[in-house]
């Protein structure tokens, strides 16, 4: 189980496919409503793209994200505090298949999401729903870093898990729940 960040506008659009993500067992985070640089916006444009997401969310999904990404990794103490405010924190990625950039080919984008050097416990992945063959990729990827031993976790567990001493019941608990889980 992964964490995906939707649009608003793709959670409107896509309904059934959006519920199928989250039935699957995975973590849904907000996206703005339609992908804007968040810094460029005016604050109260910018507020909306976070919480309008958030809410199509919360009404088409039953859920209520608890992490942001803004698009381009486009991030300030604004953008922070409208996340916060709204429940949600704000999460970028050290790591990307580069799928969205059209440049390069399915195997050079599943060469960018493994490259030995760059891999390490606690990264987070950047990869997209829309991009040409982003399954393709993605599962080769997450297939990948499971033959290497590395538990792949939601975002959400990895904070957890970064914020309590190991060792912890509850720690222990957790990472037990998601290792017997299935990656769909």
């Amino acid at each position: 189980n992964i964490t995906f960040f939707m649009t608003g506008y793709f959670v409107r659009t896509f309904p059934e496919e959006s519920k199928r993500v989250l039935a699957a067992g995975n973590e849904i985070g907000d996206h703005t409503n339609t992908h804007p640089q968040l810094t460029k916006e005016r604050p109260y444009s910018m507020m909306r793209q976070i919480v309008f997401p958030a809410e199509t969310m919360a009404e088409t999904l039953g859920v209520s994200p608890r992490l942001m990404r803004p698009p381009y990794g486009d991030v300030n103490s604004n953008v922070i505090s409208v996340s916060r405010a709204e429940g949600m924190e704000c999460v970028l990625w050290n790591m990307s298949t580069k799928d969205s950039i059209g440049k390069y080919t399915v195997e050079e984008c599943i060469k960018n999401g493994t490259t030995r050097a760059k891999l390490a416990p606690g990264n987070i992945l950047l990869c997209h729903l829309d991009a040409n063959h982003s399954w393709e990729i993605l599962d080769a990827v997450l297939t990948y870093y499971e033959e290497q031993g590395y538990t792949v976790l939601p975002i959400s567990a990895l904070i957890y898990a970064t914020l309590h001493p190991r060792g912890t019941a509850l720690h222990r608990r957790l990472l037990a729940e998601l290792a017997g889980r299935t990656r769909h």
